[in-house]
């Protein structure tokens, strides 16, 4: 399933717009995923912040939201 999640370059397929929240480890961006041109929430890890081992918490992460299902709780669709 994580081979679905993962794209090489984010440039060729976002468009970013607004900050729309931030914490200790990333931020969050409103952007438009161009193949689609859906708007979505966006996690960017801090470049001060980024590890292997803080990579590895975000996919185990984004696992743990998509095997849940309710409406008040996001799906992760790509991990850059």
């Amino acid at each position: 399933m994580r081979k679905s999640l993962e794209y090489e370059n984010e440039d060729e397929l976002y468009e970013f717009y607004e900050l729309v929240g931030e914490g200790s480890f990333s931020r969050v961006y409103r952007a438009l995923f161009k193949p689609t041109e859906e708007i979505m929430a966006v996690k960017v890890i801090r470049e001060e912040k980024d590890s292997d081992q803080l990579r590895e918490l975000m996919k185990q992460e984004a696992d743990l939201l998509n095997s849940l299902h309710h409406p008040h709780i996001i799906h992760v669709r790509h991990l850059i």
